[in-house]
């Protein structure tokens, strides 16, 4: 993370209130889908991430993204860092103003997972 951004980001991190669909823990795949904000996911998740960073050891992470020009930035990095002992797949992101109308690139990427 960026110096400038980490003094400005860090001290948001805010408590998430998340309803509990299931245990975090019986899950194989988790897919972490969600925009680009300032080189990263947004900070918000950050929180989550520290909560479950022992649940998804042995699991299989999946990172992608929506940006408009940044790329995965740091976000496989950070999901990395985060899950310790996760398997962390090679990340997928697509700019934002596609996602309407590249369905094609994202269903090449999932085809890949698949193989």
């Amino acid at each position: 993370m960026k110096p400038k951004y980490q003094k400005i980001a860090v001290p948001l991190r805010h408590e998430i209130k998340l309803q509990t669909i299931m245990n975090i823990k019986s899950i194989i795949t988790a897919a972490m889908a969600l925009p680009v904000w300032w080189g990263t996911y947004p900070q918000v998740m950050f929180t989550f991430f520290k909560k479950h960073a022992n649940d998804l050891k042995g699991k299989t992470v999946i990172p992608f993204t929506t940006h408009e020009g940044s790329g995965l930035a740091n976000c496989v990095d950070d999901v990395k860092a985060a899950f310790p002992g996760a398997n962390v797949q090679k990340g997928f992101c697509i700019y934002g103003h596609e996602v309407r109308t590249e369905k094609g690139k994202v269903e090449k990427w999932i085809n890949g997972l698949k193989k």
